[in-house]
């Protein structure tokens, strides 16, 4: 049994939409269930193009359907066999939560007749990183950039989900795609003996984009866990805004979204 995971979730504009007056177009929402029964982490991003002139509002609605679309889909997780979530998770979850983000916009749309085109899912075009923690599994999905990181009681650093070759530069898969249900990339990792990963972080590409390489990035996941550790949950939430804060203005400018879950036991 999996138990005591602490979630910290935290956003910060980038450093580069402070200067133009932009708002962030991140976002990012977590779940915890009494007794961890199930933890969830959800982390968007918003397109910045010109034509995405909605994407903070995707995002914000990515979040919300993948939070609401996990939660009722494993309400009665107990009903189901480690195969039936595996096949769950890689077959009808994406489209649960395609259809759940666009009849969030469909809702919104009504009230913004400009909006209600064919075109309007582009408007609102976002990635999605989520991560669901049960009992007896644990499961990444991933649609477009982004990171999402694990590390191990020894310290070994994995991705649960290989980097996607058709993400070169600024292109990226999306919400907004078509048929964006067969772009999401899931990875199931059934919990037996051994442990869990000890520390899981999800973050917009903002992120590793302000680093040199992904060592280095993947060094400063490392610290960050070291610090959950050492100093505990309340003190890594108070200092990681001003971090997130500063890898942007130095780095990518970007928005920066980190969602963090840290098994204590």
């Amino acid at each position: 049994m999996v138990t005591a995971w602490q979630l910290i979730s935290t956003s910060v504009t980038g450093a580069s939409h402070v200067l133009k007056g932009k708002p962030n177009q991140d976002a990012i929402r977590h779940y915890q269930a009494a007794g961890d029964a199930l933890a969830i982490m959800a982390v968007a991003d918003g397109h910045g193009g010109e034509k995405y002139t909605h994407s903070d509002w995707g995002a914000k609605f990515a979040t919300k359907a993948a939070i609401t679309v996990l939660k009722e889909s494993f309400k009665n997780q107990d009903d189901f066999s480690l195969s039936q979530i595996k096949r769950l998770a890689e077959d009808d979850i994406p489209k649960a939560i395609v259809r759940s983000w666009q009849e969030k916009i469909d809702e919104y749309c009504l009230k913004q007749p400009d909006l209600n085109n064919e075109n309007k899912y582009r408007y609102f075009g976002s990635t999605l990183l989520t991560a669901l923690i049960l009992p007896r599994c644990i499961v990444y999905w991933q649609l477009g950039d982004g990171d999402i990181v694990t590390i191990s009681d020894d310290n070994s650093v994995t991705r649960p989900i290989p980097a996607d070759s058709r993400l070169l530069g600024n292109e990226t898969t999306s919400l907004c795609g078509n048929k964006p249900w067969l772009d999401f990339r899931c990875s199931f990792q059934p919990i037996t003996d051994n442990h869990p990963p000890r520390f899981i972080l999800l973050s917009s590409d903002g992120y590793s984009n302000s680093y040199a390489d992904n060592a280095a990035f993947e060094q400063t996941v490392l610290d960050i866990a070291e610090f959950m550790k050492s100093e505990g949950q309340t003190w890594v939430r108070q200092q990681l805004p001003d971090w997130l804060e500063e890898a942007s203005k130095k780095g990518s400018g970007d928005d920066i979204s980190v969602g963090i879950m840290f098994r204590q036991s």
